[in-house]
Order: C-alpha cells, then structure tokens, then sequence
C-alpha cells in the first residue's frame, strides 16, 4: 500500500521551488486571519445593534398600545358617568310627579354640567306626543312661560317626540325648544333602539341644532321613560313609553376633554363612525388633522363599542415620539461592539503572526526526526490508561508487565488472543463492524464495550479503546497501537445524571403545572374581584342616587311643597334606604358566613312547619299572580338538627325566587322527602348519612345549562331572568353559604317539561 504523503520536509527537500512557495503562503497568512476576525466580529456587531435598536422600536409600539388602551378605558368610564347621569334625570322625572320647567332647571343646574360633564352641551327632556294631544301639549306649555312654543319641521305624523325642556337656557340652546327628533332617521334609530332594549343608547354622527354656526359635528344619548314600572316587559315597552332623557354632546369638545389626560403630544387620534364607511363623512374627531399619516412609525385601530353604536378609534404617533424613542441600548452595543472587533483584529494579527513563525521553526527542527519518535508522539498525546498493540492478524503482541489491570483481565494473559477471544459483551453485529474497520487498516476512536473481570460475575468494566494502524518503511500494514481506558465509573455516572435528568424533568412539570394553575387562580380572583367592584358600585349607587335627589328635593319644597308631597318624598327616601339596607344587610350576613363568623343554633326544628308559616307570608303575592302553590304533604318525619331562623332565610328566598320567576297562572310544588348525603367533602370520603330533602319546583323561564352552577355565586343572575325581575344577585349566594354552614348541600336543574327545580338536602342530626 502507498503511505499518504505529508509535509514533514522530505517532501520539500525534493522539490527546492516549493519552500519559496509556503513562505510566501505564510507571510500572508496573518493578514487573512485578521481580516476573516474583523468581518466575523463586525457582522456580529450589527446584527446585534439591528436587533437591540428592533427591540427598542417594539417595546415604543407596545407603550404606544397600552396609552392606547389607557385612553380608551377613560374614554368608557366618562360614558358610564353619563349614563349614570341620564339615569338619575329619569329618576327625578319619574318621582317629580308633574315635570315643570323650572323643576328642570333646577335639577340639572345643581349638576354643575360644564364642570363635571365636560363636552356636554345640554341636558334635554323629549315626551312622546299623540297628534290629538299636540294642541293642548303646545297651549300648556304657552301657558308655563314659553310663549314661543311651537313643534317642528310641520307634518301629518300620528306621534311626535318633542324637545319639552332644555338647560342651560342659552339662545341657541332654546332653538331645539319644540323639535321633532322623530324626523331624522340617525335620531329615530338611537331612540328605537333605546325603547325597545329599556337603556341608554347613542346616536351616530350628527349636527345638533344649536351648533350650526360653529360646524361641530355632535352625537346623542338617549334614555327611555315608562308609564309605571322604570323596565316594562319587551312586549310592552313601545306601548308605555313617556319620552325620553337626552344628553347632547359636541364630539370634539367631549373628545379634548377625554382625552386631554391619557394623550400628550406624542399621540394622535382620530375617531369614525363605524356605522358608516371609512372616509370624512364618517370622521368624528381628529386631534391633529395636520399630521402626516402615510409617514406614520405606530399605528393602533380599536372598535369601542357603548349605547348600542360603534365607533373605530385610530391612534398614530407624532413626530414628538418618534424622536423620543430611547436608542441608548443599541447606540451603547454598536460602540462597544466596534471596539471590541479593532481589538479582537489586532489581537487576531498579533497571535498569528506569531503562530506561523513558531510552526516555521518547530517543522525546520522536526523534518529528521525518525518513524519511532513520531510513533511515541502519536501514543503520547492520547489519555490513557493502558498501551496495547497487535500484530498484522490482530493477536496482541507483549506489553510492559507494570501496567495495572484496569481493563479487566491481567495484560500478560491476553497475549496471542484476539481481542474476540476474550469475555466481551458485544453482539454479532457489532463485532462484524468492528472488524471491517481493523480490516479496512482505519484508525477508530473510543470503542466502548463491557468485559468480564477477573473477580466474580458481578466484576462488569465498561472499557473504551482508541486504536492507529501502523505501516513500515515501505508502505505494508504491520498490525495497531492503541491505548484503553476504563470508563466504568463514567458510564455509572452517566446513568445516574440521565436518571437524575429525567426526574428533574419531571419536577419542573410539577411545578409548571402548579404555576399554571396558580397562575388561572389568579386570573380568576383578579376577575370576580373585578365583577363585585363593578356590581357593587351600581347595586349601591342606584339608591344612593335616588336618596340624595329626593333629599335635595325636599329641601328645595320644604317652603313651598304640600304635607303630601313632603310625605312622598319621605316615602320615596325610605323606600330607597330599605332596599340598600336589605343590600348591606345581605352583604354583611355573606361575609359572615364566608368567614365563618355567622353563630349557628342548631336544635331539632319541623322543616314542614318552616315551609307552612313562609307559604303564608307569600300567599298575597302568589294570588296577585293567581299561581297555584301546593304543598305536597309530607310522609315521614320532617324534622332535622338545624337554625331554624337561617333555614327558613333559604325557605323564603327559594319561595320568593319562584313566584317572581313563574308566569301568572302557573303551578308551583313544594316537597319533603328522605335523602342522603355524602359522608364528609372529599372525593375519597365514603358512606352516607340519612337527610331530609325539600324541592321547589316552579314553572318559569328555567335556567341555561352552563349556569347551573354559576347562579349560586355573587351577584350572579340567570340569563334567562336577569332583565326580568331585577335583584342583586344575593341569595342563592347566601343560601349556599347557610346549606354549606349546616354541611348540607343545594343544587338547580331544569324540568323535562319547562321550569327550574332547586333542591336542598340536609342532615337529619349533627
């Protein structure tokens, strides 16, 4: 066989021309290691300046987002404000008994509209007026004061919805004095839509009428007044409508007032109709309308919907933030990063000029050394544990005698075998690979394998050889050198992390897991949290408001007001001062019993007893309906260990719930019966304890089936009621809490044939 050829300098020897050759070779080879450094380095450099300066502009984009959003939120909670406003003009409208101008004025003045309710141009009342009634509606009206009072545009109509008062009284303000807002269609839609859903509702974008001469554009929110009850059935609502509150607004004051605290300058915004298509018919708002929005670096849409009508609001940045994007991160990385590559060049330079001298005169130094000394260099270099070498037919030849018996078997026993021969663990396979490689005269590297010891069956090494082939003078294959190490403790080694690695794996799926989880719980508390605050404000405000107006009132009459109308304000005031003590007190009890403070007095009591003195309390309000209550009677023991006083709480509620919710003409049952419940709250809690049942079965709207459960927390409502009969959402909350307390347990589920049945079970004894 022909040995390979190599660069030792017999090859250069016989060929004289090519030592020139390689010197000038390596005279250059330094230039091209520091050019190949600087352009490796200075690639770096950029891309990580490109990528910081990227990072940079997003986190911009992402504060630009969020002041967005921000902007937004402020945006919905001053329409909210208003609405609330509205809702409270309704309220003082219904309970004045008697709309008068001055009534009016006065209310709304002591608002304080251009200090509170910035952007609000007026506060109107609209009646809803019959053709035959519009004579004598116009003479009442000459005849209060305004003497000028006449409807318009003029036409044949069989109702006209007419502004009947307005403040503050401006000149332009009193041009609306009389205008039938039913004659334009935008206005139309806003109060339909308003009447037929029984809440406040806005319009698109309009001119208002006093805002002629100034071009601003304007929109309306409309509230609903019914004959008798503030939320009639959907059926009746068209019938019993009375007028309607209405708020006008000019967009651009509202919308600088708005967003005057969430926008600084580096912002632009711009508001549509979404009702309409895009373009400056539907435009609304612009707060810059010079700005270059083609040229535009962050751009945010967002659809916001509120009172029934969408609009699309568009963000873009100003020049002011594109100029303040912080780029100190990326700035501070290209100047650091280009120093270190003239640094890294330079080094680069140095190093491998020096390099090539020294390899010039290490091979100068080598070129007569002979075969042997190379041969040692070669085994030297590997780490080892022991030498070996073999023949031409692969038999181990004789080793030195003071090697140690790492590989398992003594070295002086091995001599003339095969390494075959020997007790190792290798399959057919994998020794018909290893003996290619030997008779194909390759180099191998780290062949692992298992061997017997010498010390027992339990005496297993795991052993790794590197092998060379050796060649003579003339080219022909004499046999391998090699060395072995015993990589036993390594392979333990090996196992045991692969196995302390596969546990850890396991581990951090744990605690991912109950991250994740934690994570949703958290998520989950901060909603509920988000729904009591929301819940709250609105189940109190509504009282409170209704209370402060009628206080104010009765202190405006006290003068001037008859004894039947101070008494009604009274009335009013109490009325609204029981439902938010109901509330509180609701509240209250909830809290104890979530807390475990509520001292329960449990003693044998008659549940059928409880049942028949609650039937009694309610046998008024069933016959106002002329539902049919039957009380199915009981036929066994109906007595059980519990608090009466908080048992017959979860009776009565159960009882009121179903005659709110059943049709007139309807049957509701009441039943008690033995039951069972789980021995204690565990899944893995066995056995039963004996029970006592009671069922309310109604015949109302029933509940959806994802609420079933959902209809026993706070301040929660079917949706198949909630706009209904009203209510805080309490009680089921409250009586789970008690059934809980008395370690029983509530449910609901619908009918087969239509309606709800809840059903409670208790424990006979403690």
């Amino acid at each position: 066989m022909l040995r390979r050829p190599s660069f030792d300098g017999t090859f250069l020897i016989a060929f004289p021309g090519m030592r020139a050759w390689r010197e000038r070779l390596l005279a250059f080879h330094p230039v091209w290691i520091a050019a190949l450094v600087f352009l490796f380095a200075g690639s770096v450099t950029v891309l990580a300046w490109r990528w910081l300066a990227a990072g940079e502009v997003i986190e911009a984009r992402r504060d630009f987002e969020h002041t967005a959003d921000a902007a937004i939120s402020l945006l919905e909670s001053r329409l909210r404000a208003y609405d609330e406003t509205l809702r409270a003009a309704g309220a003082f409208h219904r309970a004045a008994g008697g709309m008068t101008r001055k009534k009016w004025n006065t209310f709304v003045d002591k608002l304080d509209l251009p200090q509170v309710y910035p952007g609000i141009q007026a506060l109107a009342y609209s009646s809803r007026v019959a053709a035959d009634d519009l004579p004598q509606f116009i003479a009442s009206h000459r005849a209060e004061g305004q003497a000028n009072y006449t409807a318009f545009p003029h036409g044949a109509r069989p109702y006209y919805q007419l502004v009947e008062y307005v403040f503050p009284e401006t000149p332009l303000n009193l041009r609306a004095l009389g205008y039938d807002m039913a004659t334009h269609a935008l206005r139309r839609a806003a109060m339909d839509a308003a009447r037929d859903q029984a809440r406040t509702a806005m319009s698109g974008k309009i001119r208002l009428i006093q805002d002629d001469r100034s071009g601003q554009t304007g929109f309306l929110m409309f509230h609903p007044l019914y004959r008798g009850d503030s939320d009639p059935p959907p059926e009746q609502r068209r019938e019993r409508l009375t007028g309607f509150v209405v708020a006008a607004f000019r967009v651009r004051d509202f919308m600088l007032a708005s967003f005057a605290e969430e926008l600084p300058s580096e912002f632009s915004v711009r508001i549509f109709d979404a009702a309409m298509p895009l373009g400056n018919e539907s435009l609304m708002f612009d707060s810059d309308s010079k700005l270059d929005r083609n040229n535009r670096l962050f751009h945010y849409e967002s659809v916001f919907s509120f009172g029934g009508h969408a609009w699309q609001l568009s963000f873009d940045s100003t020049p002011v933030l594109e100029n303040r994007i912080d780029h100190g991160r990326s700035r501070l990385a290209l100047q650091s990063g280009l120093l270190i590559t003239l640094l890294l060049t330079a080094l680069a330079w140095t190093l491998s000029g020096s390099r090539e001298l020294a390899l010039r005169r290490a091979r100068e130094m080598t070129v007569d050394l002979r075969a042997g000394e190379e041969r040692f260099r070669r085994l030297s270099e590997l780490s080892s544990d022991w030498f070996w070498e073999q023949d031409s037919e692969f038999r181990f030849v004789e080793l030195p005698r003071n090697q140690s018996n790492k590989g398992g078997l003594d070295t002086q026993r091995v001599l003339g075998l095969h390494r075959w021969d020997l007790p190792i663990r290798l399959s057919p396979e994998q020794w018909a690979a290893h003996r290619a490689v030997l008779e194909a005269h390759l180099p191998f590297r780290d062949f692992e394998y298992q061997i017997q010891g010498e010390d027992g069956p339990d005496d297993l090494r795991w052993i790794s050889i590197s092998g060379e082939p050796l060649f003579d003078g003339e080219g022909r294959f004499t046999g391998y050198s090699g060395v072995g190490k015993n990589i036993t403790e390594r392979r333990h080694a090996g196992e045991e992390l692969k196995q302390h690695r596969n546990n850890l794996q396991e581990l951090v799926g744990e605690q991912t897991a109950d991250l994740l989880r934690a994570k949703r719980a958290a998520e989950s508390a901060n909603q509920a949290k988000s729904e009591f605050l929301a819940n709250m404000s609105h189940e109190l405000r509504t009282p409170m408001h209704a209370i402060l107006s009628f206080a104010r009132i009765g202190i405006d009459k006290t003068a001037t007001a008859s004894p039947e109308k101070i008494s009604g304000y009274f009335s009013r005031i109490l009325m609204s001062g029981e439902r938010l003590l109901v509330l509180i007190n609701g509240l209250l009890d909830l809290s104890k019993l979530e807390a475990g403070k509520m001292a329960i007095d449990r003693k044998p009591v008659d549940l059928a007893e409880i049942v028949r003195e609650a039937l009694s309390e309610f046998e008024a309000l069933s016959a106002s309906k002329f539902l049919h209550v039957v009380f199915e009677p009981p036929a066994g023991d109906t007595y059980a260990s519990m608090d009466a006083l908080r048992i017959s709480q979860v009776v009565r509620n159960l009882l009121s719930n179903a005659i709110k919710f059943s049709p007139p003409e309807s049957r509701i049952r009441i039943m008690i019966d033995s039951g069972e419940l789980h021995n204690g709250r565990r899944a893995q809690d066995q056995g039963v304890v004996p029970a006592i049942r009671l069922r309310v079965v109604d015949a109302g709207v029933g509940i959806p089936k994802d609420e079933l459960l959902t209809v026993f927390d706070k301040f929660t409502q079917s949706g198949a009621t909630r706009t209904g009969a009203g209510g805080t959402g309490l009680g089921l909350a409250i009586c789970k809490e008690i059934v809980t307390t008395h370690r029983g347990s509530i449910r609901a589920y619908n009918n087969a044939r239509g309606g709800a049945t809840f059903e409670v079970l208790l424990p006979r004894s403690e």
